[in-house]
C-alpha cells in the first residue's frame, strides 16, 4: 500500500525509491470517503503550501520548465476550443506539479501529488462550467508571463487567486457540475 517493495516474478522482490505520494494518498482518499468535506481540508493546506513554497519553487524554474509550461498551456486552450471541448485535467495537474518538481523535497512534492490524486478522485477534473475552465487557464497564463517577466509577487498573487476560483464553480439544479459538452448546449 505505501508502494515501499516492488514484486516482480521471476526478478524477485525490491526496495522502491522512497515516495511520500502513496501513504498520503491513501491517507486522504480513506479521510474523503469517511467524509466528503474533508477534501476541502486538503484543499486549503495545498493552497497554503503552494504560496509559502511559491518563491522558493519559481526560483528553481529553468527555461525549459518555462516552455514546458507553455506547452501545457498551449495543449489546454486548444482543448478548451475543440468541438466538443475537452477537459484539460491531466494539463491542470502537471502546471502545478512542474513549477514544484525541483524543491528537492520529497514530501512536498509527495503531499502536492496526493493533492491532485484526491482531487481526480473526487471528481473535480471531470465536469466544470466552460468559462470557469477559461479563467483558470487565463490565470495560468499570467502566472507564467509574470514568472517569466521575474516578478515572483504577482505570479504569487495570481495564484491565490487562481485557487480561490474553485470556490466559484456553480452548481447545477441536482448539485453536479454540467459536462462540457451540456455547456454548450446552454
Amino acid at each position: 500500500a505505501l508502494g515501499a517493495l516492488e514484486i516482480k516474478p521471476g526478478r524477485g522482490t525490491q526496495v522502491t525509491e522512497y515516495s511520500f505520494t502513496p501513504a498520503v494518498t491513501l491517507s486522504a482518499l480513506y479521510a474523503i470517503g469517511l467524509d466528503s468535506h474533508n477534501f476541502e481540508h486538503l484543499r486549503h493546506m495545498r493552497d497554503a503550501l503552494e504560496l509559502a513554497l511559491w518563491p522558493e519553487a519559481v526560483a528553481t524554474l529553468t527555461p525549459e520548465d518555462i516552455a514546458e509550461l507553455r506547452c501545457l498551456l498551449a495543449a489546454a486552450e486548444k482543448q478548451l476550443e475543440d468541438a466538443p471541448a475537452q477537459m484539460p485535467a491531466r494539463e491542470h495537474r502537471a502546471f502545478h506539479l512542474r513549477i514544484f518538481s525541483h524543491l528537492e523535497n520529497p514530501f512536498v512534492y509527495g503531499f502536492l501529488e496526493a493533492f491532485w490524486d484526491a482531487y481526480e478522485a473526487s471528481g473535480l477534473h471531470l465536469h466544470a462550467d466552460l468559462d470557469y475552465l477559461r479563467k483558470v487557464w487565463d490565470y495560468h497564463r499570467r502566472i507564467v508571463d509574470a514568472i517569466e517577466a521575474g516578478d515572483v509577487e504577482t505570479s504569487r498573487r495570481l495564484l491565490d487567486e487562481h485557487m480561490r476560483l474553485l470556490n466559484e464553480r456553480k452548481p447545477v439544479a441536482d448539485g453536479s457540475q454540467p459536462t462540457l459538452e451540456q455547456r454548450a448546449r446552454m
